[in-house]
């Protein structure tokens, strides 16, 4: 084997980033990435090829070296064009990866050891795409979210689009959010989008906490979708109704779970549902007074019910 090759002089390489236009700041820094390159490039040729396979190992690392730093320079001026800080422009043309997930990672890297330099750079790659503010504070959006996403313009632009349709008839600020947010991601029935976003806005403006009003508006979302999409359905009244009165007596089981914390949350909701539809929609005549009175009873019942279930079972696996 051939005696191993060096890589190209400080100085050769000085004179590449001068005609590049590159800032001399830089150079050092430039200089040690085209070595790494080198160095790893040299490894691989001189374990895994013979001097029949080449006349002087090294050659073919002295060239692709060259071809990576150049590619380094031009994704790394690339990004200094657009108004990115050296960190940023640096980490974009080292990345490995190629496309929208290059600046994901970047973004995130540089989030761990500086959050605010993160969020500037951000910022300023947003803007780079000439969208409007919707589009800007919903492409950073995408970004914050620890998922890495396709299609990131065409999602935020497309946010933009629904939330501008749907601020003009009148939605409110909460809605049009979470309605343009769902259905930007194309991920979703609209119906489910529609009522989503509904029950959402309901839970905020009732003064319900975020957790109550995220739990709300998925579980609304689901029971109206899977009413109104179906077919020859989709407008009854009783049905649509009966899926509403669902919803609200599984948020009355989850506030009670939430302060009390159930052992077996699923089966003292099953139970509290069909004693609920059992109390008010009896086959004969069922329990009469004021609605708060009856909840109690019904809770109770609920409550008696389930704690004999499980102290039957902790009961049975005791014996």
């Amino acid at each position: 084997m051939t005696e191993k090759k060096t890589p190209h002089s400080e100085a050769n390489l000085i004179k590449i980033f001068k005609e590049k236009g590159l800032n001399e700041k830089h150079f050092p820094k430039l200089y040690a990435y085209y070595k790494h390159c080198f160095e790893e490039l040299y490894e691989y040729e001189y374990k895994n090829w013979t001097e029949d396979d080449y006349e002087e190992t090294g050659d073919s690392a002295h060239k692709g070296a060259l071809e990576v730093i150049d590619i380094f320079i031009e994704a790394f001026l690339k990004e200094k064009a657009k108004g990115q800080g050296d960190e940023w422009a640096f980490a974009v043309a080292s990345c490995v990866e190629e496309g929208e997930v290059v600046y994901h990672i970047t973004y995130h890297d540089i989030k761990k050891t500086n959050p605010e330099l993160a969020k500037q750079e951000l910022l300023i790659h947003s803007g780079t795409f000439g969208g409007d503010e919707n589009f800007i504070k919903h492409f950073i959006y995408l970004f914050e979210i620890e998922v890495v996403f396709k299609d990131l313009e065409k999602r935020a632009k497309k946010y933009s689009e629904i939330y501008k349709t749907q601020f003009v008839v009148g939605k409110s600020k909460i809605y049009t959010h979470e309605y343009a947010r769902l259905l930007s991601s194309g991920e979703y029935n609209p119906i489910y989008c529609e009522e989503y976003a509904y029950a959402y806005d309901k839970a905020i403006k009732e003064g319900k906490s975020e957790e109550y009003a995220l739990e709300f508006a998925e579980v609304y979302g689901e029971e109206l979708v899977d009413i109104k999409s179906r077919y020859g359905i989709s407008e009854d009244e009783d049905q649509i109704n009966y899926a509403i009165e669902k919803v609200d007596v599984y948020m009355t089981v989850w506030e009670y779970n939430q302060k009390h914390n159930l052992k077996n949350f699923k089966l003292f909701a099953d139970i509290y549902e069909n004693i609920h539809f059992n109390t008010y929609y009896p086959n004969e005549l069922g329990l009469q007074g004021i609605k708060e009175e009856i909840n109690v009873v019904i809770l109770e019942n609920a409550l008696k019910q389930y704690n004999n279930i499980i102290s039957k079972k902790h009961t049975d696996f005791n014996k």
